[in-house]
């Protein structure tokens, strides 16, 4: 499963709908649903025939016009743009402005402008900086917030436009336009430019962003480890191979980062639209777009602040684990339910200037929709979608690492330790988790990776007697110990079936070279590396997993698996303190320790429980699950 796949078999029925209780759509109006023509045309590739008509020739028979225009930005640069226009003897302007940049082509977003031009919207189809047609170099998105305001400068140029611009993207295009935003606070609050840009960007009324984030240098240095597996074969498979090593030499955080992370801790409370984010539990992008959104919807302006809708599906990018996911695809299916409406609104309240007015919740009567993971099988308790105004207040849960592998809700008297040697030239393998070009993604059986390994510390808990929920960031508090001047810490969530097969839930890591800031919290770095480690000196680190819904039932067990590697998901640490550039130079092994037992070691796993009745309560009811996928699926079938 290619990016390239993923990302076209998403974005191109990211507008597959307009459905709505009493909405009426004439014959033309239909053919927003050719939106969905992709799924066909994909299925006939597969078998090795040619679809009847490319996406565009069923354009241009709508009567929409293209034209491939060059949008010069600040800097000179020629951004090129295929600017689809409606028919003209069914839509007059002014015009509103859907957009969408891509590094894959921009003829990939073909299938957006068939969803646009029967609304009557322009659609603007950009190739990135330095991609396609495109001139200058590519700049992992680091040009992106200043090239969408140039664009949208622009459109608000332009004789046909009504001034409302809508924005769209899926994956590496959801991360352009994520960074958008630092294309105004890049500039010092008050300033010219600032309220220049600022005035601009306002004109960007709403955006539906699936499977991406705005935390740039958490995104690609995960705990301060390097995303080996995401990143360079990402960058392997888009023909970018030479920016891998233009990454690697700004692993430390720094002015190059800004233009994806933002200088400032509080960017993000100056965004003023309503954004509905889609995210997946096993995404590769996961925890950072969550917390992205919910960092949006608590301190942005009055037009976005408490606007902002949050859907978590089971994988995103991941289409499966080894777990079956009942119903995983209803979360993206509501949004081709209501998303197009949703967007007409918005725009509907940029012509009258009142988007203080708009209400999402017309469309989305939730803030949060997620699925609720659970081990899968019959009778199982789990593998649900919950509606509701947020996600639930959890009460954070310590299950302490005791002696003989022991987990438990209560620390030991006596402290204890445990260690094991890490050679970097014998790593653990990835097997599972939230990948993308590495396979597999999602959940699996972890005994293909651990079983037998001197390497991994196991601490399972008894035998659960009752079902156990939780739903918020996961965290494991580690006293640890080593005799390199710099090594990993890895940590695994393990559900324990009562056959005894042990499946992946949640992983995560920690460089310990970065170990004074590198967690997920928006807005905080770390501009040098902490002090070596001293030999005898015990360190308390806190390694973050993910942000994660599951259900621990009753008969299973929960086991939490400490290492120091899990690779190719992650680069290995070569123990020296080198930077990950560096390579293997001066590697060694490292004998790592942890502590844990009485108060001087209170080692834990950390689970957000949740109230499970809380979740019943508010869970979504098959009948509306196939209310919505019967609507959907009628007009899969009948294009």
């Amino acid at each position: 499963f290619s990016i390239f796949t993923m990302v076209s078999l998403l974005l191109f029925v990211v507008f597959g709908l307009f459905l709505s209780n009493g909405i009426e759509t004439d014959s033309h109006s239909r053919s927003i649903y050719n939106a969905l023509e992709y799924k066909y045309r994909a299925s006939l590739a597969k078998n090795g025939k040619s679809p009847k008509k490319s996406l565009s020739e069923s354009l241009t028979a709508m009567g929409a016009t293209e034209q491939t225009v060059c949008i010069i930005t600040r800097d000179n640069i020629c951004l090129s743009t295929q600017v689809w226009t409606p028919a003209k003897e069914l839509h007059k302007p002014p015009y509103d402005v859907l957009y969408a940049k891509t590094p894959y082509g921009k003829d990939s977003l073909d299938a957006d402008a068939i969803v646009a031009e029967p609304m009557g919207w322009v659609f603007l189809a950009q190739d990135v900086r330095g991609r396609g047609q495109s001139n200058g170099s590519y700049s992992f998105w680091r040009t992106s917030g200043n090239d969408t305001l140039d664009t949208m400068e622009w459109v608000l140029t332009q004789s046909w436009s009504s001034g409302n611009v809508g924005a769209i993207g899926v994956s590496a295009n959801a991360l352009a336009q994520y960074a958008d935003l630092i294309g105004v606070t890049q500039f010092p609050v008050g300033s010219k430019e600032f309220d220049h840009y600022d005035e601009i960007f306002n004109h960007l009324r709403i955006a539906q962003l699936f499977l991406g984030d705005g935390m740039g240098w958490h995104t690609v240095y995960q705990g301060g480890a390097y995303r080996t597996g995401l990143i360079s074969g990402w960058l392997d498979d888009l023909h970018e191979s030479g920016t891998i090593q233009e990454v690697q030499e700004h692993e430390t955080f720094g002015p190059w980062w800004y233009a994806l992370s933002g200088p400032y801790q509080d960017q993000w409370k100056w965004l003023n639209q309503t954004i509905i984010h889609f995210a997946g539990f096993y995404d590769i992008f996961s925890t950072p777009q969550i917390r992205t959104a919910l960092a949006v919807n608590t301190s942005a302006q009055i037009d976005a602040q408490g606007k902002q809708i949050i859907v978590v599906d089971p994988g995103g990018h991941c289409p499966m684990g080894e777990i079956f996911w009942p119903n995983d695809l209803y979360g993206f299916e509501f949004i081709e339910y209501w998303g197009i409406p949703a967007v007409d609104s918005a725009f509907k309240h940029g012509d009258n200037n009142n988007m203080t007015e708009f209400d999402i919740h017309e469309f989305f009567p939730f803030n949060a929709l997620w699925y609720q993971l659970g081990p899968g099988g019959n009778g199982s308790i789990g593998n649900y979608w919950v509606q509701a105004e947020s996600f639930p207040p959890p009460t954070d849960t310590m299950f302490y690492l005791n002696s003989d592998g022991k987990l438990s809700t209560s620390t030991q008297s006596t402290a204890d330790s445990t260690s094991f040697i890490y050679n970097p030239k014998d790593p653990v393998g990835t097997h599972g988790g939230n990948n993308l070009i590495l396979q597999p993604c999602g959940p699996w059986n972890q005994d293909v990776v651990e079983k037998g390994r001197k390497d991994i510390l196991h601490f399972t808990s008894d035998t659960l007697t009752e079902d156990m929920a939780f739903v918020g960031e996961l965290r494991v508090n580690l006293f640890v110990e080593s005799d390199a001047v710099d090594t990993d810490f890895t940590a695994k969530l393990i559900d324990i079936h009562p056959n005894g097969n042990p499946y992946l839930v949640q992983d995560g890591i920690l460089r310990m070279r970065w170990r004074d800031t590198a967690t997920w919290t928006p807005g905080v770095y770390q501009t040098s590396p902490s002090a070596p480690m001293a030999k005898g000196q015990v360190y308390n680190i806190t390694i973050d997993l993910a942000f994660m819904s599951f259900i621990f039932n009753k008969g299973h067990k929960i086991s939490l698996s400490i290492s120091s590697s899990n690779y190719k998901r992650f680069s290995l640490n070569y123990n020296s303190g080198n930077m990950v550039i560096d390579g293997d130079k001066d590697w060694k092994n490292a004998t790592n320790t942890i502590h844990f037992g009485s108060d001087k070691y209170p080692s834990t796993l950390i689970l957000p429980i949740v109230d499970l009745q809380w979740l019943e309560d508010r869970k979504v009811s098959q009948e509306q699950i196939d209310e919505v996928h019967n609507a959907v699926q009628d007009y899969y079938n009948n294009q």
